[in-house]
């Protein structure tokens, strides 16, 4: 698989798509998973504590794994690492 194709998986999913877009707005590299959690429970209206329970078993270990974050479950941080193609694919969906 290209890398074109791995980012634009990682698109694939709304709590993905969601956490991409809210490290590209934040002026913040580092938040913890109920910050992301609490964030994304605006946006879609559902209860932060499923979410950051999703972000824990799911979303945050494949973002990580596709090495666009650092995901420390103990601590429960999130780094983003940025990538311009995932800021590239924002802005394109910005536009959408």
């Amino acid at each position: 698989m290209d890398e074109r194709d791995e980012l634009l998986g990682l698109f694939a999913d709304r709590y993905r798509r969601a956490t991409l877009r809210y490290f590209h707005e934040s002026t913040a590299d580092v938040a913890t998973v109920s910050d992301v959690a609490a964030a994304l429970s605006e946006s879609h209206q559902e209860d932060s504590q499923q979410i950051a329970a999703r972000l824990h078993h799911s979303t945050l270990p494949k973002l990580a794994e596709a090495d666009v974050l650092e995901y420390d479950p103990r601590s429960t941080s999130v780094r983003y690492c940025g990538h311009s193609g995932i800021d590239a694919i924002v802005n394109v969906l910005d536009e959408l």
